[in-house]
């Protein structure tokens, strides 16, 4: 019997880690999916920012006003529609019952970790990549560093933070939409170069 050797599927349909796209000295774009634990929190109309407050506090965030992100090390809390905040933190399969204890029963909580995905976006280039396919204007005059907002890039629906003004930037999607983003990305990419890396945490 012929040896057959298997080797896993990349994480999220996520193309083989290394370089794609024109050779360049240093990539134009950066990116890398990675492993967090994420959480809808939705307070109740009766007592419940006072639980998302205490949420915020325990984890070392304020609760951000509408269309923005705070952010704190490894951790951000973004507003994600109305009444709705979404929790990035590091991987934590015990985080939801320990937010529902914090919040005293006022807040709703989701994890999301199973049905959506975290992809980092950065680089010289990665606006100017985004811009291609977003639905929204990512110029730093109308969205900067701690802005956030629900949309769709190359007709998949995301929600992306801007991190930093490098600029970073994180965008939130399905599961099963991720392996379609990130080929889409693979080739927007192109002209500047593409370095994959392997999941971060």
């Amino acid at each position: 019997m012929a040896d057959m050797h298997l080797e896993p599927s990349p994480p999220f349909g996520l193309p083989v880690p290394g370089w794609h796209g024109a050779a360049a000295r240093a990539p134009g774009v950066v990116g890398s999916a990675a492993h967090v634990s994420l959480n809808l929190l939705q307070p109740a109309r009766e007592g419940g920012d006072a639980g998302l407050a205490q949420i915020a506090q325990d984890v070392g965030l304020a609760v951000p006003r509408t269309g923005c992100v705070a952010i704190a090390g490894d951790r951000r809390l973004a507003w994600s529609g109305r009444g709705t905040w979404l929790l990035v933190t590091p991987e934590d399969a015990g985080i939801a019952q320990r937010l529902r204890a914090a919040s005293g029963g006022g807040v709703s909580i989701t994890d999301q970790s199973d049905g959506r995905v975290l992809l980092r976006i950065g680089g010289p280039a990665a606006r100017r990549v985004l811009q291609k396919g977003a639905a929204i204007d990512l110029d730093p005059r109308a969205f900067a560093t701690g802005r956030t907002a629900s949309t769709s890039i190359a007709h998949v629906g995301v929600q992306i933070l801007q991190i930093t003004d490098a600029p970073d930037y994180e965008l939130v999607t399905a599961r099963s939409s991720a392996a379609h983003l990130w080929h889409w990305l693979v080739n927007a990419s192109g002209e500047f170069g593409l370095r994959i890396e392997a999941p971060t945490r």
